[in-house]
């Protein structure tokens, strides 16, 4: 076999070898890349969520804050009425004992 054939074909062989690897390196790559973005995405997902979830929680202790406004409020109406009827009937106690006399 002629020297120059053999060093055209292990040239072809090294070339075909090169091809060979830089395929498997950019297929590597490929793969590493995509977890990476399935990895970020599931993070985004998380942080997406935690953040739904806070909002959640803060939405609900205002409701709470709210529920408890609204009771003491209430508690506030019930003592007015409650004095306003105790002075009712000290007014109307006096004015029979007043009549009586």
């Amino acid at each position: 076999s002629h020297p120059r054939t053999e060093r055209a074909i292990a040239y072809r062989e090294r070339a075909r070898a090169y091809r060979e690897r830089a395929r498997f390196a950019r297929a590597y790559r490929e793969r590493t890349e995509s977890v990476q973005r399935a990895c970020e995405s599931v993070q985004r997902a998380r942080e997406t969520r935690e953040s739904v979830q806070r909002a959640c929680e803060s939405v609900q202790r205002e409701r709470e804050s709210v529920q408890r406004e609204r009771e003491s409020v209430q508690r506030a109406h019930e003592s007015e009425r409650e004095h306003a009827r105790a002075y009712r009937e000290r007014a109307r106690d006096k004015k029979t004992s007043n009549e009586k006399r």
